[in-house]
């Protein structure tokens, strides 16, 4: 069954003053519906936000507001009457998508908060939308009409969604279940969930808080952070060139790629981690990875420090920054070590010679568990139990 929600549903209208030359008009409306438990969602947002939240009860519970603005109240009512919220339910799929007059306006303005407007380039960003070519303004232009659509939908748990909002954040809160985020412009902020989540954004922030399942953090050119992430957890998070930044995580897998951002790990517990930047630095402090440890990075400097005492293998290779080893207990691995620049090595167990060496092997133990490869173009190695200073 379709539904109109402006036609077939509670309209609440509400006029405005959003400044002393702008008149808002607002239209809200709610709807409930019941679905099975193994259906599928889908929500589409063209510009405003979208949050998803637990159902208080066994049905989606879907809420918007429709936003215009104009100098004018009878503009800004024209503006709001153009938008509409399609629904086509079924047991077995619920699709809301909010329609846009793409037709009539190809160029919107949208005010995005804080850093996000740094994600218009040259205050403005274009796309293909069903086809059409729309531009969204980060500031006020005459020709740009000021009209957005706020998406709440709350779910039952175990359901699976994809959700897309074009230029605006994606709110989730509470999720349980199966769920794939995308984004052009802005961010994703993902909290107290467990399941299954994709995020993708095109150049927005990704956030992920307080969850345990599965994730993968996609985004062109924004920052990936995720923190207390729980349980048999497995994430994937590859970046263009913004930074990848990790606290207080204990996860199963941990792989990362970023083609120049910074890679932080700060306070994790970790089976097996691998980490490939082109250009920027990798940090792990005190940190705790347990079987496998890899790390690839074109420029930039490596430092870890933490317990690898438990490392079954690693390898870590930059092309020209300096790599700091620091582990209590010490692993018992085979290191093989190479550096143009030298090798210090600040282990007792571990004879190297004196002066200025350019490779190094050796074991703390006669049968080492397993090899650590550690090699920098023009950088200095150090191993230490101990951090310096």
């Amino acid at each position: 069954m379709r539904r109109l929600f402006w036609l077939s549903i509670l309209l609440c209208p509400l006029f405005l003053m959003a400044d002393d030359t702008t008149v808002e008009h607002i239209i809200e409306t709610k709807h409930e519906y019941t679905i099975e438990e193994d259906a599928f969602i889908e929500v589409e947002n063209m510009v405003g936000t979208l949050t998803i939240e637990p159902s208080e009860n066994s049905k989606v519970q879907l809420a918007s507001s429709f936003h215009a603005f104009s100098p004018e109240e009878a503009r800004s009512t024209e503006l709001a009457g153009k938008l509409r919220l399609d629904v086509v339910e079924s047991p077995k799929k619920l699709t809301v998508r909010a329609e846009f007059p793409v037709e009539q306006h190809s160029l919107y303005y949208y005010p995005l908060a804080g850093g996000a407007k740094k994600q218009f380039s040259k205050g403005r960003t274009r796309m293909n939308y069903r086809g059409k070519e729309i531009t969204f303004f980060s500031e006020p232009t005459p020709a740009a009409v000021y009209l957005f659509c706020d998406i709440s939908i709350k779910v039952p748990q175990g359901m699976r969604m994809k959700v897309r909002n074009e230029v605006g954040i994606i709110h989730v809160k509470g999720f349980d279940g199966d769920l794939n985020c995308e984004t052009s412009v802005a961010g994703q902020n993902i909290e107290n969930g467990k399941g299954k989540v994709i995020a993708i954004s095109g150049s927005g922030d990704v956030s992920i808080t307080v969850f345990s399942g599965q994730a993968a953090c996609y985004t062109a050119s924004g920052k990936v952070n995720c923190r207390k992430m729980y349980g048999a957890s497995e994430l994937i998070v590859q970046t263009g060139s913004g930074p990848a930044l990790f606290e207080g995580c204990i996860l199963k897998e941990l792989n990362i790629e970023t083609g120049s951002g910074v890679i932080e790990v700060g306070k994790s517990k970790i089976d097996s981690m691998r980490t490939s930047t082109g250009s920027g630095k990798v940090s792990l402090d005190d940190c705790e990875v347990n079987n496998e440890l890899k790390i690839e990075t074109g420029s930039g400097s490596v430092k870890m420090k933490g317990d690898f005492s438990e490392l079954q293998k690693m390898s870590v290779e930059t092309g020209s920054g300096r790599i700091e080893f620091v582990s209590t207990p010490f692993p018992e691995l085979q290191f093989d070590l190479f550096s143009a620049k030298g090798i210090k090595v600040q282990v007792p167990q571990l004879k190297a010679p004196r002066g200025t060496i350019h490779s190094f092997s050796g074991s703390i133990v006669e049968k080492p568990a397993g090899k650590a490869m550690i090699r920098s173009g023009s950088g200095q190695i150090r191993l230490a139990t101990k951090d310096e200073g």
